[in-house]
């Protein structure tokens, strides 16, 4: 059926008609466009290294980088790297914040605890193993928070602890 022009008090529309070809691929584009649109949001997903880029050695940040070196001469097995940003800049604590829980909402939740005002939380990633690669604490408040990123290849969770928390073993 051949498109028809009709006009209304205030509108011009062509009138393809309910069989078209044209109202079918456009109804098509549209439904991929909306299949799509979830890959587009993760594909904007912030990672740890965008994260770290953003925030390491920038003012009102403090940063710890440690090797695999250092691990390796204190015996401990399993992880590559350890990254720690802090801040105490109420200004950009908020910002920091909002984008380490976008980085962590890939991670999974081991542990949580509010206290004092301040949220705590630890995350993993692991493979299909269950081997933990990727082991991360954030603490935040108000006007503070503070990031620690471990990367390995098989981070034993109890170590790990003993490295960011008092140290005892």
């Amino acid at each position: 059926r051949a498109p028809t022009f009709r006009q209304t008090a205030s509108l011009q529309v062509w009138d393809y008609g309910s069989n078209s070809k044209i109202v079918y691929t456009m109804k098509r584009i549209i439904t991929i466009l909306l299949l799509l649109m979830p890959l587009t949001a993760v594909a904007q997903q912030l990672t740890t290294k965008q994260l770290l880029e953003k925030y390491l050695n920038k003012p009102g940040f403090t940063s710890v980088e440690l090797t695999k070196e250092i691990f390796q001469t204190n015996k401990v097995k399993g992880i590559d790297s350890m990254v720690a940003l802090s801040t105490e800049d109420g200004d950009i604590a908020p910002l920091f914040t909002a984008d380490a829980t976008a980085l962590l909402s890939e991670y999974k939740r081991i542990m949580s605890m509010v206290s004092d005002g301040k949220n705590v939380s630890i995350h993993s990633k692991s493979d299909s193993a269950g081997k933990i690669y990727h082991l991360a604490m954030f603490s935040h408040s108000e006007n503070s928070a503070v990031l620690i990123l471990l990367s390995g290849s098989d981070i034993q969770i109890e170590k790990a602890m003993s490295l960011i928390g008092n140290g005892k073993k």
